[in-house]
């Protein structure tokens, strides 16, 4: 079973063994194909994003197109990227392959329920890039966020679940980079279906990814409270009351579904 469910995965790897030292040297900082696919695939909602896998699984060739540049990409070459070249490379390419994983397993009612990937998702090694065999938790931790150190980068990473943070309608760019990173963090922070701010009993009802990952948001003296107190709300009296750790905290059920467009 897990051959079987792996073998398409596969089988788009061994093309990439063709990759030229001019592919490598001229990679494109816009994203342009997956910036298209986005475009054309993402539903903007009010209470979370979702993605038309069906539909991309008819016609993926600006997608593959995009994970074949992607993957083609050295060590060398990516280690030459500017700091937000590179955030916004491997932010682009964690979210390309979760989709790939989903689209070459779809329907599915959940990337979890993917029958015969163990120990989970995030841990099998389908992805070759930077000249490597890894696996989305090796993109997610071992680069994104042992690397950089910035934890809005959970807020751009989507895992394909209804109550992951939103999947952006376009690609992450260098020269956007912390523009896209703030935005992201005040929609998911903003969304009622996965945050919730009560400032009158001073209660805070948060997604899991806050206790997840407390540690990404509590180096340096930063606190949850003081970190969500930049982006949950505009009220200075509220993230003042915040920033002194005021509310109580509680975390919301965090559902699996697919974020898939119905």
């Amino acid at each position: 079973m897990y051959t079987q469910v792996l073998s398409s995965l596969f089988a788009f790897f061994l093309i990439l063994s063709t990759a030229t030292p001019q592919a490598q040297a001229e990679y494109d900082h816009s994203h342009a194909d997956l910036d298209k696919v986005l475009k054309e695939h993402v539903t903007v909602k009010d209470d979370g994003n979702t993605f038309a896998y069906a539909k991309l699984k008819r016609k993926p060739v600006d997608f593959i197109r995009y994970l074949k540049n992607a993957s083609r990409l050295s060590e060398k070459s990516f280690n030459a990227f500017t700091r937000e070249q590179q955030i916004a490379f491997l932010i682009n390419v964690y979210n390309a392959f979760t989709i790939q994983l989903v689209m070459d397993n779809y329907p599915t009612p959940s990337i979890k329920k993917i029958k015969g990937l163990s120990p989970s998702p995030w841990k099998v090694n389908f992805i070759r890039l930077l000249g490597k065999t890894m696996n989305l938790d090796n993109i997610e931790t071992d680069w994104l966020r042992k690397k950089y150190n910035d934890p809005r980068i959970h807020f751009a990473v989507n895992s394909s679940t209804i109550s992951s943070p939103r999947l952006r309608n376009e690609a992450y760019v260098a020269d956007r980079l912390n523009e896209q990173l703030d935005d992201q963090a005040r929609l998911f922070l903003r969304n009622p279906a996965q945050n919730k701010i009560n400032p009158i009993d001073k209660k805070l009802e948060l997604s899991k990814i806050f206790t997840w990952y407390k540690d990404d948001f509590t180096k340096d003296q930063m606190t949850v409270q003081k970190f969500v107190s930049k982006y949950i709300t505009d009220e200075k009296t509220v993230q003042a009351s915040l920033e002194k750790e005021e509310f109580a905290v509680d975390y919301l059920d965090y559902s699996w579904d697919l974020n898939s467009t119905k």
